[in-house]
């Protein structure tokens, strides 16, 4: 358990775990469905927790502080929280930089954005996401459920939930209907 992260609770149908030569635990590898459930901190005990599921995990400890360094979870890879999902063939979650790398075919979305891109980093302390290689983005209006989404394509996106602001960068083109910026 970590003040910024809170609890995580790891769930699989089989664990398997090595220890070091003094008997302290190296890494944790589960298999046949694995599931992690991160609880909110205590101080944010009104957000809803966050699951990240797959078909295999392998967690790696820090034997001598007995801290989590971080935890690979592969093979149809979903996460989701209350206001935005994740696909990917693998995740990997470094503690130390709290963050969530997606890849194989990630893809993030929430109720009006869907992003897909070669490799996506979800930053948990910041809540930005960045999407990098043969970035493609669709944004839909709310407000209008029969306005034309807008696309775009790019080289690399980033995005910042708290501001709501996306800046896209090389090779950009975006459109919608027939209206496009290049």
């Amino acid at each position: 358990e970590s003040p910024k992260i809170g609890r995580r609770t790891a769930m699989a149908n089989r664990f398997l775990m090595a220890f070091d030569s003094a008997g302290r635990l190296k890494t944790l590898q589960g298999t046949g469905g694995t599931q992690i459930v991160f609880a909110a901190p205590a101080k944010a005990s009104d957000q809803s927790p966050s699951v990240a599921s797959a078909r295999q995990l392998l967690a790696a400890f820090d034997p001598a502080t007995e801290t989590l360094r971080s935890v690979e979870q592969w093979g149809d890879f979903r996460f989701r929280n209350a206001d935005f999902e994740a696909s990917a063939e693998k995740a990997h979650d470094s503690a130390r930089e709290q963050s969530l790398v997606l890849s194989g075919h990630p893809v993030v979305w929430d109720r009006t954005t869907r992003a897909q891109a070669d490799q996506i980093v979800l930053k948990g302390d910041s809540g930005a996401a960045e999407g990098i290689g043969h970035v493609q983005a669709v944004n839909y209006d709310p407000q209008k459920a029969s306005a034309l989404p807008t696309n775009v394509v790019a080289d690399r996106m980033i995005a910042d939930r708290n501001t709501q602001m996306v800046h896209y960068e090389g090779h950009v083109r975006a459109w919608r209907g027939t209206d496009v910026v290049e």
